[in-house]
């Protein structure tokens, strides 16, 4: 396996080659079709941030050398309006129209996909984050070519979400919810299979269509079950929704897991206070990090980021570190060489080591974190598993009393 890795946060070493496109001057550039309005774009901005931070920390430091030759990167943000009609137009017009180099796709996978759809049609390398990775390899079931993606998986998700509540004080009884979007289904799925194996019960199951607002009938069910435990994979909206009928109906269980909703920088302003203590899973632990990371994340604190988008956005600063050491080690920005190269990288980047499997991913460590503060404005996610000193607090607060 070749090993290229960046000598720094800023800096890249070992540049050689010939650029395909584009003269020594010309950028390169990274188109990127994102949620930054409509219902998925509160906090998008923060991912833009971190990836402009890394494309002006590689550009202060000479930009990626070809050949000899110094080309500064570029991004290049559209609004797609969460709107994944618009995904697929966007994507199609970055190709042909502003002639990128490479794409970074939207959040979430339906999103995603629509995009890695117009990528792998026109052969242009293309990376998103924050998009859960089993739901990713579903959609495309003959596998991806051009389309890469540096994510956790649906089963580590549960694994580890499963696992902090292995030895916690519970009748092991699950009340689930779950959507029948792709990523709920798949979620659904792998939750029920890690449950069982360890032990617990799920004593009441309900399903529903993306926004749904009214959860009366499920709560109810999920209330008389006698779960101590409930698991909501919902989008944030739906989950804000979700747990206001727990307070409604004085539904309140010892655990309460919203691993799509309470996962997000969304949750203090969907849920309120009634989110505090609820469990979602994070990225980007502190044991997990790699060169780097306390400066961006100093620098995306200053700019006003939340803990949830400093982690997603970190990704994306490391999607960008990788994609010029893929240039570096391809000697040129032609697509297909550039792409060609991918899998045999190993990069040292701000979310520790990338590399990317024959399956056109790279895993990243999950852990549980528990919703902390007595206002909204205020909550914070701290990290409860794996254990480095807080303790998971039952019952949750927010719906305690």
């Amino acid at each position: 396996m070749a090993v290229v890795a960046t000598t720094s946060l800023f800096a890249l070493a070992g540049c050689a080659g010939d650029a395909a496109t584009g003269s020594s001057d010309d950028p390169i550039t990274i188109g990127w079709s994102l949620q930054l309005s409509g219902p998925i774009g509160p906090g998008s901005e923060y991912m833009v941030t971190a990836a402009q931070k890394a494309v002006d920390d590689i550009n202060e430091a000479g930009g990626v050398h070809v050949d000899g030759t110094s080309r500064p990167l570029e991004l290049k943000v559209i609004d797609n309006r969460s709107e994944v009609p618009t995904v697929t137009d966007q994507t199609r017009s970055l190709i042909l129209e502003d002639e990128v180099d490479a794409l970074f796709g939207p959040v979430i996978t339906e999103f995603s996909v629509a995009g890695a759809a117009i990528a792998e049609q026109y052969s242009i390398p293309y990376f998103i984050s924050s998009s859960p990775i089993d739901g990713f390899r579903a959609a495309n079931p003959s596998g991806w070519t051009y389309a890469w993606n540096l994510f956790s998986s649906e089963k580590t998700q549960a694994e580890t979400a499963v696992a902090g509540m292995v030895a916690a004080d519970s009748n092991k009884k699950v009340a689930l919810f779950s959507d029948t979007s792709n990523d709920g289904v798949t979620q659904h799925d792998t939750y029920v299979a890690e449950l069982e194996t360890n032990g617990f019960e799920i004593v009441a199951d309900a399903t529903f269509p993306l926004n749904t607002t009214d959860f009366s009938a499920a709560v109810t069910e999920a209330k008389a079950s006698g779960a101590d435990i409930a698991i909501a994979i919902t989008f944030p909206v739906d989950g804000g929704n979700l747990i206001k009928e727990f307070k409604a109906q004085q539904f309140a269980p010892k655990i309460a897991q919203f691993p799509k909703s309470a996962d997000g920088a969304l949750w203090p302003g969907i849920a309120g206070t009634l989110g505090v203590g609820a469990l979602g899973t994070g990225t980007w632990g502190v044991e997990d990090r790699g060169e780097g990371a306390e400066e961006l994340d100093a620098y995306m604190t200053d700019a006003g980021a939340p803990v949830p988008l400093i982690a997603q956005g970190a990704h994306y600063y490391a999607l960008v570190q990788f994609y010029a050491a893929a240039i570096e080690a391809a000697g040129s920005t032609d697509p297909a060489a550039v792409n060609d190269v991918i899998p045999t990288l190993t990069v040292d980047t701000v979310s520790g080591p990338v590399h990317f499997t024959d399956e056109n991913v790279s895993e990243i460590p999950v852990y549980t974190w528990q919703w902390t503060g007595t206002t909204a404005e205020d909550m914070t996610p701290v990290q409860v598993f794996p254990n480095i000193g807080t303790a998971l607090v039952t019952p949750p607060p927010g719906l305690a009393g």
